[in-house]
């Protein structure tokens, strides 16, 4: 039977990124996915990404039929919509499914081999190491299985081949509900063009949005993608929530559907190991997507990228193990490190009431420069400022506290992925990120 080089299980971002990477290297790249070929591509999301994060996964910006619209900014709003912070940033408003099939045809026309209505039922696995996987074919039921020297895990947040894993230490199989935003969305055609096609809205509301945010996001001058996003494990349904607080403004009567649908993605930390029994994990499957606002795009791009390099750099070492450890060490420089210092500020948010998150915003307790800063990864929240934020907020010092609290375990988390060990020293240091989350979370909660 054929051995590939390298197996990718998911045609999505990352696994379209993980293929064309690999196959540009000159490996022999099987692609597995369950959807019919037709509807590869299509996903649900906000189909928002910044443009730093093409530069950052070496890809040139996306054809014209797979940009739907410019955005200059985005303006987070307070409950009330009295207050808010503009991010200022550059970014594109997709057409997500031609974005998906741009990716899809770069792997093919690098010689990714491409096998559609194939789900992957689990992985084989021999002397601890995954040397392919099991498949069943939707359309005509017959079960097949494929050899492959490297696995990458590019399935989405219900991770195939992560979840019939044995666990071992910071190995996430399940995520915690707690962990997931469950999310609905639109994209309607409206009757008049909007006013701001170019500036994206998000809204903190946790009566609407518990846990989470809804947003506005223009694709035209009169396309928009609206949805709603909540924190699971709160039995909310973002739909019925969407259909109740959203649904009916102004702005989207007399508007017609042109799309809907809901998700779930994982809103954490990276897994505290992306390869496991000679397998990656890139993408939802490793929880790469932003912990504050659920963007998965770019970091699925950085994953895929990384993964379908190292699965090649690894093929003629003399120990590919240790060789394939350097994806975890790439990405939590790329944008692990980041990530966990977003997922210690993301606690925090969600711990906040309305009233909180109002005189927050309306006293700049946190600024729109360290908003600009934590989401380009550029830093945390300013200690020169501390002063004049004592003074702001000295009705609620609670807040004040637990704001200098979140300052300093953010530095902390990203100190941890900032030196991002060697395989031997990874157990000890994985119990130490786990003591980090838990204690922080005691002390604010």
């Amino acid at each position: 039977m054929q051995i590939y080089d390298v197996i990718v299980v998911g045609a999505g971002t990352a696994g379209c990124l993980a293929g064309m990477t690999a196959s540009e290297l000159g490996s022999k790249v099987l692609m597995l996915d369950c959807k019919d070929f037709k509807d590869i591509g299509k996903k649900v999301c906000g189909d928002a990404i910044g443009l730093q994060h093409f530069r950052n996964a070496g890809l040139k910006d996306p054809p014209s039929d797979a940009i739907r619209g410019r955005m200059n900014a985005i303006k987070v709003y307070s409950p009330s919509g009295a207050h808010s912070y503009k991010v200022e940033g550059k970014g594109y408003a997709l057409n997500r499914y031609r974005f998906g099939r741009w990716l899809l045809d770069q792997a093919l026309d690098k010689g990714t081999e491409l096998k559609s209505n194939t789900k992957v039922t689990s992985p084989i696995i021999e002397d601890r190491k995954i040397v392919g996987v099991r498949t069943i074919d939707d359309r005509t039921g017959e079960n097949k299985h494929y050899l492959g020297r490297v696995v990458v895990d590019a399935s989405g947040w219900t991770g195939t081949i992560r979840r019939a894993l044995p666990e071992f230490h910071g190995f996430v199989k399940e995520p915690d509900w707690g962990d997931i935003a469950v999310c609905y969305r639109e994209v309607r055609e409206l009757k008049a063009n909007l006013e701001e096609p170019g500036l994206a809205k998000i809204y903190l509301n946790s009566s609407i949005a518990p846990g989470g945010y809804w947003w506005f996001f223009p694709q035209t001058d009169s396309l928009l993608n609206i949805g709603i996003g909540v924190q699971g494990g709160l039995r909310k349904d973002p739909k019925a929530l969407f259909k109740e607080h959203i649904s009916g403004l102004p702005i989207l009567q007399g508007s017609k559907v042109i799309d809907a649908g809901g998700g779930v993605v994982p809103t954490r930390r990276s897994l505290h190991s992306l390869v496991a029994f000679g397998a990656i994990f890139a993408g939802d499957s490793g929880f790469t997507a932003n912990p504050i606002h659920g963007g998965g795009i770019g970091p699925s791009m950085i994953a895929g990228r990384i993964a379908g390099r190292v699965a090649v750099e690894s093929l003629n070492k003399d120990d590919p193990n240790k060789a394939l450890w350097l994806a975890n060490k790439e990405y939590a420089k790329a944008y692990g490190t980041k990530a966990a210092g977003l997922e210690v500020f993301k606690i925090f948010l969600q711990e906040l009431s309305n009233e909180d998150l109002e005189f927050g915003m309306q006293k700049k307790l946190i600024t729109e420069s360290d908003l600009t800063r934590l989401s380009y990864g550029r830093g945390g929240l300013s200690v020169r400022e501390k002063a004049m934020r004592i003074v702001r907020g000295f009705r609620r010092p609670s807040i004040l506290q637990h704001l200098a609290t979140v300052a300093s375990y953010m530095e902390k988390a990203k100190k941890f992925y900032s030196n991002y060990p060697e395989e031997e020293d990874y157990e000890g240091w994985s119990e130490a990120v786990y003591r980090l989350f838990s204690e922080f979370r005691k002390r604010i909660t």
